[in-house]
């Protein structure tokens, strides 16, 4: 097991959809209850506007304000990591930048549901958990976007700490 020590600390994280900030919150809240990290932590989920969005600039300076740290958590969809950071910082006030992490995942939120359960995913981790679910739950059962919160209580979490975008994760919460 990893122990990973934080000070005290308030986070604002932004995740891209509505029920990514509830997976990550109660995924902290698992890492916290099993001693993989502090509970010197405080930690508030929200809906990013979007990447190359104007807004962007007022959501993070707004954040700025209130917590010590801000993580940005997106997804790349495949795409080059490196330019979807890079797209990102640009609308970063300068001022902020200190506080501010951006995790860009390889691909979507799933595939660290996938990896924390063992399943091998391709380009569209959510696809591959849905295939992973009608093999082992019956064919009625299809991967909805909701389920994702569920999945936090079940990944191997020492499994999942070995996963480059998640020990990133790991690594801006400190």
């Amino acid at each position: 097991m990893v122990i990973w020590k934080i000070v005290r600390a308030t986070i604002q994280i932004f995740t891209e959809d509505r029920y990514g900030g509830a997976f990550v919150k109660k995924l902290i809240n698992r890492l916290i209850y099993l001693g993989f990290i502090s509970k010197n932590i405080s930690v508030k989920t929200r809906l990013f506007v979007g990447r190359c969005n104007p807004k962007v600039y007022r959501q993070v300076k707004a954040a700025h304000i209130d917590y010590d740290k801000i993580i940005i958590l997106m997804d790349a969809h495949g795409r080059d990591v490196k330019k979807i950071e890079a797209s990102v910082k640009r609308h970063i006030p300068k001022e902020c930048r200190e506080k501010v992490h951006i995790v860009i995942l390889n691909y979507e939120i799933e595939e660290w549901i996938c990896y924390g359960l063992g399943i091998k995913f391709n380009q569209k981790p959510s696809e591959s958990l849905n295939e992973y679910l009608m093999k082992h739950r019956g064919a009625e059962e299809r991967y909805e976007k909701y389920m994702l919160v569920s999945f936090a209580d079940k990944i191997n979490l020492n499994r999942l700490c070995s996963y480059p975008s998640f020990r990133n994760f790991l690594n801006a919460l400190l």
